[in-house]
């Protein structure tokens, strides 16, 4: 398979944008070049490029030969792209020249109607069209080269092929890609006759989840067989490496629109591959889909295309931080974007800068900065990683709406709406990057997947060739194999998704301040459950104390502070009358005590809380209550879930997977907020923690039950909650008191109180 590969070690490549003249000389300079920085190959890209000689004519592949046998001279890979320019599919407009009546079509929905619309242009889902684009570009290279170039070059690359013209015609027109063959498609793949309610790809009619999962699965197996499988085994017949990336892959509903599924194509082509354009590094699944499939069904290769309009402020350390995420995530070639064979005004501003490695400033420091990432990561990104993670990919197709795709970013897939299919999406991304941050070794996978290539034994599960130790199912999954799933989902093997996220366990006694003597305060529910006794609870001694119109009496707790238990059948007045009445009256000695009404209730806001700074939050008020329903709580949001005034401790719980040789460093992995906690591990205490490490030692791998009372800031109790700047680092009196002196900024108000209540963050996320 032409130049040897290394499985263990990652692999740097140019992406060689092919804009001049072919000139034998100049090709073999930078070749060399390349070379002498530490690129160990380079992908050969015709790109704007201007067809002197011919594109695939015998003079232009003469000139290719030559150079392919210089790369084996040099020991450097030599892939070539099947394309004149982007996306791949049209051998450089040849394949409609020869065809000439290729025709993409598509469905709208209009005026309560389907309609099919059309234009000209070659189409992926046309099996005629895709033998033709084979033919022509494949089997040119082949007959075309040199025996012995050919015999040498590594592999072909394909780029962003997609549905119909490759270019996501949902996202363009909120259209849904057809062919007129696909009713017999679908008779052909489901045994049944395709539903003549097509609007029900469109609208929300009863049966219409299951119709839109067979309507996207078929297509994406269309297009994988018509384009990515046809390709592959030519590629695997004359014992080449094939890869490819679609546009569309950072999130499940982003793939929808221009391919349907990134797993049903890329699971097609022997060396998968991902697109990673951009300066920052982005989520920690996309790339695990490439990876995943290369270790589950290939040899353990796969690729990214990295860095395209990165722009030219990209530095060795951007390179590096894009390297590491990647490399975490499992690839083991990374393809530079791009690498300009004439450099002019046009390739500086025009086409996706920077040029890679001749255009930047600092070209001489590519062979130190790949020494040092060879160091780090060669043999390390095929590390073991024991857990699966199956996408809930069937539900985010179930309820796709074309429409909803038009305002998601076309490149990055940035902006998914929160709507039945998006909000699915957007949850399993999150829950990706949780298990990310608590340093998870894992695979992705979709659920056809473990139906078909999935089985037990020896007390592990197998994808395909890959084994795990432990596979996290989405409840949001679809299953059409529920007998065979099943089973799956009884072994101690398979884990929902949700044990894996933060529960409340217990919150004891919630409070309230109360701000007023006189205080009348909503409450929304009503539910009367049984339920602790809410108390009245004050500092000082009361001269006075109703609520509802009923005088209560005191007792003094030894902490010296004095409550007062609200009787049953006042706790009942209030749901049924849907507030509380609560008048109480301080001393002469204390003409102002701190009064707090305690109970099993959530304290809402009727305004959102806002953040202020890195660890606070503020609100208008004024305050309500609900019903006390745990299970509505958000881990990651107490103050805003109901515990804004919150003095004891919040028992979270959750599963964590360790890893061997790894610890659960909370702090790290989770983003805490509270003063401290108390950490029991399966049960067994663990000691306290706090500041930045919150580090767990848990020296046993596998699955463990982590169990955290969270200790809320003193601040949210006392305050003073109105004080401009919140938790200030010095409170004084006057801050009580709302008058500016010593402790303030010399800019500050004379008046420092505001309407605004100030608390701080608690929870974990």
């Amino acid at each position: 398979m032409g130049t040897k590969r290394t499985k263990t070690s990652i692999r740097f490549l140019t992406f060689w944008a092919i804009n001049d003249s072919l000139e034998i000389g100049r090709l073999k300079q930078q070749l060399k070049a390349m070379k002498d920085y530490g690129f160990q190959g380079t992908v050969f890209h015709p790109r704007y490029y201007p067809n002197d000689p011919p594109y695939l004519g015998s003079g232009y592949l003469g000139i290719l030969s030559e150079l392919i046998l210089y790369a084996k001279e040099l020991g450097m890979e030599f892939w070539i792209y099947d394309e004149n320019g982007w996306p791949s599919g049209r051998a450089d407009g040849k394949v409609m020249e020869e065809l000439g009546d290729c025709i993409c079509q598509w469905l709208v929905y209009q005026d309560g109607r389907v309609c099919k619309r059309e234009f000209h242009q070659v189409n992926t889902l046309s099996e005629k069209a895709m033998e033709c684009f084979v033919r022509i570009t494949y089997d040119g290279y082949r007959n075309g080269l040199d025996q012995e170039a050919f015999e040498y070059v590594t592999g072909f690359f394909s780029d962003e092929v997609g549905f119909l013209d490759g270019h996501g015609i949902s996202m363009q027109t909120g259209g849904i890609p057809w062919t007129d063959d696909l009713p017999e498609k679908y008779t052909e793949k489901y045994g049944e006759t395709m539903p003549e309610h097509l609007e029900y790809l469109f609208v929300e009619k009863p049966g219409y989840e299951k119709m839109r999962v067979r309507f996207w699965e078929l297509l994406a197996d269309i297009l994988a067989e018509n384009y990515y499988g046809r390709i592959n085994t030519w590629c695997r017949t004359y014992g080449k490496r094939y890869a490819a990336h679609l546009k569309g892959e950072e999130n499940l509903f982003f793939q929808i629109s221009p391919g349907g599924s990134a797993f049903r194509n890329l699971i097609r082509v022997n060396n998968p591959a991902v697109d990673a354009l951009g300066r920052d590094p982005g989520n920690h699944y996309y790339p695990r889909i490439a990876a995943s499939i290369g270790r589950q069904f290939g040899d353990g290769n796969s690729m990214a295309e990295i860095l395209g309009g990165s722009g030219w402020g990209l530095s060795p350390e951007d390179v590096e931080r894009n390297i590491d995420w990647l490399a975490e995530c499992g690839i083991t070639t990374y393809v530079f974007h791009i690498s300009q064979y004439q450099k002019n005004t046009a390739s500086i501003r025009g086409d996706w800068p920077p040029d890679i490695p001749f255009g930047v400033n600092w070209r001489d420091v590519f062979p130190a900065l790949f020494e040092k990432l060879h160091k780090r990561w060669d043999d390390q990104a095929e590390q073991e990683r024991p857990v699966l993670i199956i996408a809930p990919a069937r539900r985010v197709m179930s309820t796709y709406d074309p429409a909803d795709a038009m305002v998601v970013n076309e490149h990055n897939g940035a902006g998914v709406p929160d709507t039945k299919s998006g909000g699915c999406s957007n949850r399993f991304s999150e829950f990706i990057e949780q298990m990310y941050r608590r340093g998870m070794q894992f695979d992705v996978a979709e659920e056809w997947m473990i139906e078909r290539c999935g089985t037990i034994r020896n007390g592990k599960f197998y994808l395909n060739s890959q084994a795990y130790d432990l596979v996290i199912y989405s409840e949001e999954c679809l299953w059409e194999e529920t007998k065979k799933v099943a089973e799956y989902l009884r072994s101690d093997l398979f884990r929902s998704s949700e044990v894996f996220q933060w529960t409340v366990k217990n919150a004891g006694n919630n409070q309230i301040l109360l701000k007023d003597y006189d205080t009348k305060i909503e409450y929304h529910g009503g539910n009367d459950r049984k339920s602790e006794p809410w108390n009245i609870l004050a500092l000082d001694v009361l001269s006075k104390l109703e609520v509802m119109g009923e005088e209560l009496i005191p007792k003094k707790k030894e902490s010296g502070e004095y409550w007062y238990e609200i009787p049953k059948q006042i706790r009942r007045r209030i749901k049924r009358n849907g507030f509380a009445v609560i008048h109480y009256e301080g001393t002469a000695e204390q003409p102002e005590p701190l009064v707090f009404l305690q109970g099993e209730f959530l304290v809402k806001s009727t305004e959102r809380f806002q953040p202020y700074g890195q660890r606070q939050l503020v609100t208008g008020g004024s305050f309500f209550l609900e019903d006390y329903d745990l299970t509505l709580v958000d881990c990651a949001h107490l103050i805003e879930s109901g515990f804004p005034f919150m003095r004891e401790c919040i028992t979270l719980e959750s599963e964590f997977y360790i890893g061997t040789g790894q610890n659960c460093k909370l702090g790290a992995v989770e983003h805490i907020h509270a003063e401290a906690a108390k950490i029991y591990v399966d049960g067994r205490e663990a000691g306290y923690t706090w500041g930045e490490e919150w580090r767990v030692d848990i020296p046993e791998p596998g699955l463990h039950t982590i169990t955290v009372d969270l200790i809320p800031s003193t601040y949210n109790t006392y305050g003073p909650h109105h004080y401009y700047k919140g938790d200030y680092h010095t409170i004084s009196p006057a801050q009580y008191e709302g008058k500016k002196n010593f402790a303030d900024a010399p800019n500050a108000p004379e008046e420092t109180h505001t309407d605004e209540w100030h608390f701080v963050k608690f929870g974990i996320q």
